[in-house]
């Protein structure tokens, strides 16, 4: 096997694991902005929950006043 050789293969090889580490940071990526897009969604949640847990609340106290 020639020098040629050799550097055709071991260029190969870089470009591949160059290639893999493009795939698996975009994976990562996708992940993170899942996970905080899902985090949002959460946080919204619990800020209707509350909101309507208030709204319950004065409801309530308003009723038993009246």
């Amino acid at each position: 096997m020639g020098k040629r050789d050799k550097r055709r293969i071991f260029g190969a090889v870089k470009i591949k694991k160059k290639v893999l580490a493009d795939n698996l940071k975009r994976a990562r990526e996708a992940q993170w902005q899942k996970r905080a897009q899902m985090q949002q969604e959460q946080v919204k949640a619990n800020e209707n929950i509350a909101s309507d847990l208030t709204k319950v609340s004065v409801d309530h106290l308003l009723t038993s006043f009246a």
